[in-house]
């Protein structure tokens, strides 16, 4: 459900004050993944296109936004201020019984030759063995347990922020100086719950460490890993996060057109970045809340922006630019959950580390620009870019190996250089072609070893992104009768290359290093009238493509969740301007 209001008041001619609202409601009835096993699973593959998870992943987005626009017109420059306030919630349940089972299965097999062990003391003790979706043994299904679903992983986050940008620009478009000067400021909240429930009456089957004093003596008790035990409201507990993010900044540009048709910009922008975050955990069996350090990182970056344009003649301009731009450190989260960081130890050490790193520093870019923008009558729009991008400290995601721990980490150098085109064709009235096409090469340019070893976390030319993206869009539009009536159609298709990871990096996933090329074609019929409304027909993913548009694997686990394109989706939309 969306909604979206605004209105204009002018207390004076100079003066208008636009206060403005945005709802958004969005439900989701279930995640839109299935289930696959790797090469060399014992297991027999699941049916296609099914999950093997025992309820339907639940959730609902709820976004308010809230806006007022104050603009004074003092005859050669204009006051602007622009006030938001963001009021979001997002809350779901998602099945994790096999997502806890992959962590026990990687933590026993840590065990080594105590692993058999340790199985044998639990099927004495009742467990189903860690097998679960679509074999017959697993709960919910014939010959295991009847619970229906054992173990549930429920989220909320909560984010508020308050906004507010006061810019002075100058209104003559004439003039051979144009400017904007201004200063911006945000704060905004965050906190992240997370937490686990079983409401199994089979808690054995997922908390084996029932049967630790049960079967064993302390002293051989105490040597096996102690998992998840349960409260008695059957939750663990949860972990908590909270995040306070601050932004204030200062910022200008000048366009000063040097000649006729040349022009010259110049810009900067200075900012102070202030990032809290402390992390809390709650042990339902113990009753224990603890609560982790206070983590503070402070920035204060200076990027500046230069530009020149020429205008060679009505219909074509050429340009070059230079900017920098900057994205502030932050802190791990996932460091101060202290369960994670136990069970994390394991896969921290192959790559380094004793701990999950508390925070990681800031990136920066450099990019450069060339290129013209133009019209060949009226039959034709084009523009063509060639682009570098340098990139310094990389901020990118890493997995733990056999936790399911995820943290981001800085990754070194890297370039992308590449080309951009768009044309535009309006062959005939009311038709109108449109293509564009990207070609991106970044790679990057600097080897990064695992703390303390000669192991790489990635090497000089590894690639990470789609070289290709094409978008092909033809659109048509033509009256239909009185009253403004108008029929339209749009057909539109995108295609992104595929591209590998080159295995030898510490961590390195093979499920997860190749991204395979994605295609999709959506189109949509409708009419529309003066009065504001309109309606269409619309089909989605037209062709019914199965490309796999996304993967999420934890080593060493079976167990593959594969992302794809809805399936073909026929809809009708209606709406109203007023």
């Amino acid at each position: 459900m969306v909604f979206n209001g605004s209105l204009l008041w002018k207390p004076t001619e100079d003066i208008s004050i636009t206060p403005s609202v945005f709802y958004q409601k969005n439900n989701r009835d279930d995640q839109s993944t299935y289930w696959t096993y790797g090469n060399g699973s014992t297991r027999a593959q699941p049916p296609r296109f099914q999950s093997g998870e025992g309820i339907a992943s639940r959730g609902e987005d709820e976004f308010k936004l809230y806006q007022l626009k104050g603009e004074w017109d003092m005859g050669p420059v204009s006051l602007i201020s622009n006030s938001a306030i963001v009021d979001r919630r997002n809350q779901s349940v998602d099945d994790g019984t096999a997502y806890i089972l992959d962590i026990y299965d990687n933590i026993l097999n840590s065990l080594g030759p105590l692993r058999d062990v340790y199985d044998l003391f639990a099927t004495l003790g009742g467990s189903n063995t860690p097998q679960i979706g679509f074999d017959t043994k697993s709960p919910g299904r014939p010959g295991g347990p009847d619970c229906g679903e054992c173990f549930v992983l429920l989220s909320d986050q909560v984010q508020r922020s308050f906004t507010q940008e006061v810019r002075l620009q100058s209104n003559d478009t004439d003039s051979r100086l144009k400017y904007v000067f201004g200063a911006f400021y945000q704060n905004s909240r965050q906190r992240a719950r997370d937490g686990d429930r079983s409401f199994s009456p089979y808690d054995n089957y997922l908390y084996p460490s029932a049967y630790h004093d049960l079967f064993l003596p302390p002293e051989l008790a105490a040597l096996l890993p102690v998992f998840f035990p349960l409260g008695p409201d059957g939750t663990s507990g949860y972990a908590q996060t909270r995040i306070v993010d601050k932004n204030l900044g200062f910022f200008g540009s000048i366009d000063f057109e040097i000649i006729d048709n040349l022009t010259l910009t110049a810009g900067a922008r200075w900012s102070r970045l202030e990032f809290e975050s402390q992390a809390e955990s709650f042990d339902a069996l113990t009753n224990v809340t603890t609560t982790g350090p206070l983590l503070r990182s402070v920035e204060k970056p200076f990027t500046p922006k230069f530009g020149l344009t020429y205008e060679v003649n009505p219909n074509l301009m050429v340009y070059a630019s230079a900017a920098k731009g900057f994205r502030s450190g932050g802190v791990n989260t996932a460091a101060g959950d202290v369960d994670l960081v136990a069970r994390c130890l394991a896969g921290l050490e192959k790559i380094g580390y004793s701990t999950i790193p508390a925070t990681y520093k800031s990136d920066s870019v450099w990019s450069y620009e060339f290129g013209a923008k133009g019209r060949v009558g009226n039959v034709a729009t084009f523009a063509a870019s060639a682009f570098q991008i340098d990139w310094s400290g990389v901020q990118r995601s890493r997995q733990i190996e056999g936790c399911a721990g995820v943290f981001t980490d800085n990754f070194g150098k890297a370039r992308a250089r590449g080309l951009e085109a768009q044309i535009t064709l309006f062959p005939v009235t009311g038709l109108t072609l449109d293509a564009n096409l990207g070609y991106n090469d970044a790679t990057q340019r600097e080897t990064i070893f695992a703390p303390g070893t000669t192991n790489t976390i990635t090497r000089v030319g590894d690639r990470f992104t789609a070289p290709w993206t094409v978008n092909l869009t033809g659109m048509y539009e033509t009256p239909l009768g009185p009253d403004d009536l108008t029929g339209y159609g749009t057909v539109q298709w995108t295609y992104k290359s595929g591209f590998s990871v080159k295995p030898g990096n510490v961590g390195f996933n093979p499920i997860l290093g190749t991204t395979d090329s994605q295609n999709n074609l959506n189109a949509r019929l409708g009419v529309r009238t003066g009065n504001g409304l309109d309606v269409s027909l619309f089909v989605n993913n037209l062709t019914n493509s199965r490309d796999i548009i996304g993967r999420l694997h934890f080593q060493p686990s079976e167990r593959i969740q594969v992302q794809t394109w809805r399936p073909r989706t026929f809809g009708i939309t209606a709406g109203y301007r007023f």
